[in-house]
């Protein structure tokens, strides 16, 4: 808790900026601010609680990324794998209170924010305002009807739910509360996927 990290130039093969996966305790009050990705092969800016740890209260703003699979995940699951015997935790953890501003990604190669909680735990109250995002685009309308399996003990990567999605640019499901403004997308292909999906 209480962490703040600003003013940095990264380069990865994994997650550029990246909260959890192995997330059964808490994480509270980050603030991360002017941040350059260069390049991160598995997403730009990951928040992932599926351990029962609870990722709140975390700004993360001025953010240049390039050449990201992702640039923006959010994952709630229910893997709730325990690290010490007797403690682990044994309902999901909570994804609320984050706000994503001035975000800018090119050459991302897939969707652009994918948001998933499940049916019994949904991500909560997250601010996502001044986005401006280059996608690939190039989807086909069968692709467009794809559904996502739930998947909520599994690992929580981009891989997890296949290789297309059935939305261009947004992907979201299982949440509430969750304001988007200003929020640009680019195609470099025509695509016939929707847009966006809420669920």
């Amino acid at each position: 808790s209480d962490v703040t990290v600003s003013d940095c130039t990264l380069r990865t093969g994994e997650g550029g900026i990246k909260l959890g996966t192995e997330s059964a305790g808490d994480f509270e009050r980050i603030r991360l601010s002017r941040v350059r990705i260069v390049s991160a092969r598995e997403g730009g800016i990951k928040l992932l609680s599926v351990d029962g740890g609870v990722i709140r209260d975390v700004t993360i703003e001025d953010v240049t990324m390039g050449r990201v699979v992702v640039p923006i995940i959010m994952r709630l699951g229910a893997r709730l794998k325990e690290f010490r015997a007797g403690q682990g935790r044994h309902a999901p953890g909570a994804i609320e209170n984050i706000t994503l501003r001035r975000i800018t990604a090119r050459d991302a190669q897939q969707i652009g924010i994918l948001v998933s909680g499940i049916p019994q735990a949904r991500v909560s109250h997250v601010v996502i305002e001044d986005v401006d995002l280059q996608l690939p685009g190039g989807g086909s309308e069968e692709e467009g009807e794809t559904r996502l399996e739930e998947k909520p003990a599994a690992y929580p990567e981009i891989s997890m739910f296949g290789a297309r999605m059935p939305a261009a640019a947004m992907y979201l499901r299982h949440i509430a509360d969750v304001r988007l403004s200003r929020v640009r997308i680019h195609l470099a292909d025509p695509d016939l996927r929707p847009a966006a999906i809420c669920i």
